[in-house]
């Protein structure tokens, strides 16, 4: 699964433990696209991003999922 393409709809249908390896995912990959110094800054600060906006989407689902459950 590209963490960088994922849309709304397909967030909306995971269940919240999905959403939370899908969040460990994003940032595992958020620490490596930091580490890594030799990619393009261009590309580096896209994928920057891109993963930001990807964390924030899961975290918002995340806690909605979380406030339906109870």
């Amino acid at each position: 699964m590209d963490l960088m393409q994922i849309k709304k709809d397909e967030l909306k249908t995971f269940s919240l433990e999905k959403l939370r390896e899908l969040e460990v995912s994003v940032r595992e990959e958020m620490a490596m696209s930091r580490m890594s110094i030799f990619a393009d800054q261009k590309e580096k600060l896209k994928k920057k991003r891109a993963l930001r906006k990807t964390l924030a989407q899961v975290l918002t689902f995340s806690g909605d999922a979380r406030r339906r459950s109870k």
